[in-house]
This record gives structure tokens, C-alpha cells and sequence, in this order.
């Protein structure tokens, strides 16, 4: 297993936002379907970066993310915002 690249057995970081998008809504309507821009959020085991890819590139969320290193067997991040 390659905890780094995760080939040939993890979902993609795309299918969690995917998933994110269509779930969210139906969730917390008023919290997801009418997102307010600049609403502060923390992912806590965040791996892969699918939910922080949500709120921030969609919602226009902003917040912080933190998950288990590698080196201490959690998956890698496949979403970096620059901001």
C-alpha cells in the first residue's frame, strides 16, 4: 500500500466533492444551500480534501485543515488552496 499516492485503491479527491456537493445541501439546507462567502470552518482529519475543496472553491468558505502525517500512516492532502 502506498499511503502517499494512494494509486489503484483510493477514491479520488474529486469523487469526495462530488459527493460533498450533492449531500451537503440536503444535510443543512439553510447552511449549505445558501452559502454566505467568508464563513470560517475546521476539518479535522481532513485526508483527502475533499470537504475543504467544497467550502472553500464553492462556498467561498474560509478555515483550516489538519490531518494525520503520512510518515504517521494518514493519507496525503490532494487539495492545497494558496491563499
Amino acid at each position: 500500500m502506498n499511503r502517499k499516492t494512494h494509486q489503484g485503491w483510493a477514491p479520488s479527491k474529486k469523487k469526495y466533492v462530488d459527493f460533498y456537493r450533492k449531500k451537503m445541501p440536503q444535510l443543512d439546507p439553510e447552511l449549505f444551500g445558501n452559502p454566505v462567502a467568508g464563513t470560517r470552518f475546521a476539518d479535522f482529519g481532513a485526508a483527502h480534501g475533499g470537504m475543504s475543496e467544497y467550502l472553500v472553491k464553492e462556498l467561498g468558505w474560509q478555515g483550516h485543515a489538519s490531518s494525520l502525517a503520512v510518515d504517521d500512516g494518514g493519507f496525503a492532502m490532494q487539495f492545497e488552496d494558496p491563499k
